[in-house]
């Protein structure tokens, strides 16, 4: 995905979703006015929010999302909560019935640096049955994460290829698991 930033370079963003995770990596660049903020909107009343440290998770029920940084080019701070603004149920009118009885909750992460890169694990659970999310981020290597048996790296090294264990193939991700004898790959002309 691309998006524009003002006064920066395009932000890239690469998603890959294997078993119970989501993983996020987002970078930004050469942002003249600094300021970078990685936002999260939801509807204040519907899901509890709670943080730890920069970890962030949404409660509905017996529901949960957590979401935690698993690498970050840059110290990180949390932000936002409830907004003024209501909730709509149309898109080009927010009066009458369309105007919801609530409103918008905004929680960010924060850098007043210029450039950011960011891994986020987005992991759905419901109660008692998490599952822990360990960074993979040492030495000058292709960066991710593991969930048991489940591994998600990008190509941090910006050499075109993803690399880790005995494990390597060409493009921007990969996502395998030995046990289950998967394993993907994003981008790619050649996995081995």
């Amino acid at each position: 995905v691309w998006r524009p930033y003002k006064n920066a370079d395009a932000v890239k963003e690469y998603f890959i979703k294997f078993g119970n995770l989501l993983a996020k990596r987002t970078v930004v660049s050469n942002n003249s006015a600094g300021n970078i903020y990685h936002n999260f909107i939801n509807i204040n009343d519907e899901f509890a929010e709670t943080r730890s440290g920069t970890t962030l998770t949404f409660t509905r029920g017996n529901k949960n999302l957590e979401i935690q940084p698993v690498y970050t080019s840059q110290t990180l701070t949390i932000g936002g909560g409830k907004s003024g603004l209501r909730y709509c149920f149309a898109k080009t009118s927010c009066s009458g019935s369309f105007q919801g009885a609530g409103n918008y909750r905004r929680t960010y992460y924060h850098t007043a640096a210029s450039n950011l890169e960011l891994i986020l694990a987005h992991h759905w659970y419901l109660n008692g049955q998490q599952q822990a999310i360990s960074a993979i981020v040492s030495g000058k290597k292709d960066y991710g994460m593991s969930q048991g048996s489940n591994y998600v790296l990008f190509d941090t090294t910006g050499d075109g290829a993803v690399k880790y264990q005995n494990k390597e193939a060409t493009g921007w991700g990969m996502a395998f698991n030995d046990d289950t004898s998967e394993i993907a790959a994003f981008n790619t002309t050649r996995i081995t």
